[in-house]
């Protein structure tokens, strides 16, 4: 039996994803694609008691993208061994749940990382990072929903990656909205982590609605998103929970 190549690791209402192939720079194949799209299924369930998801990659690198050797010979676009529709699924889940996903990225973070990368809520990135779509310099686009992560940065740096092929340092990645912190090599994990053990003391509701305004604002615009807020948080208000927490809230700022 091979070895997972993905981990999941939980610590209460915290879960730490990891990509486990480190020797390949952790490319994607049609197994940890699969392996994946299960574990962001199961992590994201309606049954599911998880705030908080930190994704991160081991070894070297968060992550290299697709397995070349999966480009090494003519196949249809209908070849099951890429499982085109549960890649997919894995980035919509990760941007419609209510659970708020943080990722750690070190090193090199390539096309389908890239867009797993953008797919969550926060990015805490070392000074090593770097952002990179390469399929144009081989002929190819992306192919895997570039435009998943189109909201997370600029024009100007979605438009140089896609069309150029080259990287974006950490910096540039930053100045143009990609980034949510830049920390020191090494720290982006402990960073993540820290950062989402403070987010799962959040009211886990109101938590998940907030990040569905966010949603809603770059997707159907400023109406969509106020309507939204209008309704939620009337439900929200009404919850003991809630009266508890503002009351908590307001003997705090005495």
């Amino acid at each position: 039996m091979s070895e997972p190549t993905v981990l999941v690791h939980r610590q209460g209402e915290l879960a730490i994803l990891t990509l486990n192939r480190p020797d390949k720079l952790n490319s994607w194949t049609p197994q940890l694609m699969v392996e994946l799209h299960d574990a962001v299924a199961a992590l994201t369930d309606d049954s599911s008691d998880v705030r908080v998801v930190v994704v991160h990659g081991s070894g070297k690198a968060f992550g290299a993208g697709g397995d070349m050797s999966l480009f090494s010979r003519t196949r249809s676009k209908e070849d099951p061994s890429i499982p085109h529709n549960e890649m997919q699924s894995i980035f919509t889940r990760i941007q419609q749940a209510s659970q708020i996903f943080v990722a750690a990225v070190h090193g090199y973070c390539v096309g389908s990382s890239l867009v797993l990368a953008g797919s969550c809520d926060f990015r805490f990135c070392s000074e090593d990072a770097r952002f990179v779509f390469p399929e144009v310099k081989m002929g190819m686009l992306p192919g895997i929903g570039a435009a998943h992560i189109a909201h997370t940065m600029n024009d100007r740096m979605l438009r140089y990656l896609i069309v150029t092929g080259q990287a974006y340092t950490v910096g540039e990645a930053d100045r143009d909205g990609f980034v949510t912190k830049i920390v020191p090599n090494g720290q982006a994990f402990d960073s993540a982590l820290d950062f989402a053990r403070k987010l799962a003391g959040n009211t886990p509701a109101a938590m998940g609605a907030a990040k569905r305004i966010a949603w809603l604002t770059h997707r159907r615009g400023a109406e969509a998103s106020i309507e939204y807020e209008l309704a939620k948080n009337q439900i929200l208000l009404d919850s003991d929970e809630v009266r508890e927490k503002a009351k908590a809230f307001l003997r705090d700022r005495k």
